[in-house]
């Protein structure tokens, strides 16, 4: 119809970077994805007339190999993908390291193929990272509200807490036996290909800022795949925990239970030094959230 009356259309893109994939990151640090979609929004200006983008609602921008990467692409004339790619990895990150982290971008495009977009994680552990709680009891004092400055970084839907979405099943939404192992299953691959590319990026040798802070966020993206894991695995034990039939398999699954909390307790650990040395990871620059140190 667009075609048909000539008219010239508008994009909500969200190309500069970032997405609620993750929430708490300055930008996905995915090039051959997004250049995956840089190619199908050239393909719509040839075919429909795009003739302008809203790069974000309010995710906020942060300049990175991405925006680059973008300004590259839309700019005549262009370069091949390859060559886009490769030219900026030289650049920010030194040409005796662009091999392998190359290679690491390779394994972070493929990873977010296995990402599954679910309202229960991305308004949940995804969006708010290894700072989100896990609950037991999702009925006493409920509903919860996050923890938050009282004038700013506020986390305030109880939306937000897991079990909100679980619970509540409408014909509009899919039964969660249904989908959560398939979530699992994915979440898993996309993990091994995290780890890959992140024992990559610690094998380059003289890094430089731009590398050390590459790595970083990629051990916090790392992080937020474990903490959405370990949330999932809580209520899956937690669910069976409310109709299995013996006092033996009850207790197997409060232990499984409380295994799952000192592992999450672990990857929190390990989470702190990185926000220290990145002050916009465990941030949201326009709803404030916040998933710092403290």
């Amino acid at each position: 119809a667009v075609k048909k009356a000539g008219m010239r259309g508008v994009a909500n893109a969200n190309s500069s970077g970032f997405t609620w994939d993750f929430g708490m990151i300055p930008y996905e640090p995915m090039p051959f994805q997004w250049m995956k979609k840089y190619n199908e929004l050239l393909k719509a200006k040839r075919d429909y007339g795009l003739s302008g983008m809203l790069e974000n609602i309010h995710y906020g921008f942060f300049p990175s190999i991405i925006t680059d990467i973008e300004k590259w692409k839309f700019f005549t004339p262009i370069k091949e993908d390859e060559a886009i790619i490769h030219d900026l990895i030289n650049r920010d990150y030194g040409e005796e390291n662009a091999e392998l982290v190359e290679s690491a971008f390779r394994d972070l495009s493929e990873a977010i193929t296995h990402y599954v977009a679910t309202n229960e994680d991305q308004y949940g552990p995804y969006r708010i990272g290894p700072a989100y709680p896990i609950w037991t009891d999702i009925y006493e004092g409920w509903p919860k509200t996050f923890p938050s400055h009282s004038k700013h970084a506020a986390h305030p839907l109880p939306g937000m807490a897991y079990s909100r979405y679980w619970e509540d099943l409408t014909i509009e939404n899919s039964l969660i036996g249904i989908r959560i192992f398939d979530e699992m299953d994915e979440s898993k691959i996309m993990l091994d290909l995290v780890n890959s590319a992140l024992e990559t990026l610690n094998k380059c040798t003289n890094p430089n800022d731009e590398l050390l802070r590459l790595t970083n966020l990629v051990h916090y993206i790392r992080n937020c795949i474990v903490t959405t894991r370990n949330v999932k695995e809580h209520y899956i034990n937690r669910q069976e925990l409310t109709m299995c039939r013996t006092r033996e398999k009850g207790e197997e699954l409060i232990c499984n239970m409380e295994e799952i909390l000192k592992n999450e307790l672990e990857n929190v650990k390990d989470t702190i030094p990185l926000v220290q040395v990145d002050s916009r990871l465990g941030w949201e620059p326009s709803m404030e959230y916040v998933g710092d140190e403290k």
